[in-house]
């Protein structure tokens, strides 16, 4: 049977979560840097959009 190894030492338990916490929310917030986003969205826009226009069928004979 496998115990947790944190159980009679809540001090290191508390101070795990919280770093694993703060790793975590801090790459998220990173991700969300405004020259990341800049940077993403210059690709974004240089890149060439094709929009097909997909008019409703009954007709399953009409699908392509």
């Amino acid at each position: 049977m496998k115990t947790n190894q944190y159980r009679n030492h809540s001090i290191a338990a508390a101070l795990a979560a919280t770093f694993v916490t703060t790793v975590l929310v801090s790459s998220l917030v990173e991700s969300f840097a405004p020259a990341q986003l800049l940077r993403i969205e210059g690709q974004a826009a240089s890149e060439t959009v094709i929009a097909l226009d997909r008019r409703p069928t009954t007709n399953p004979a009409d699908w392509s």
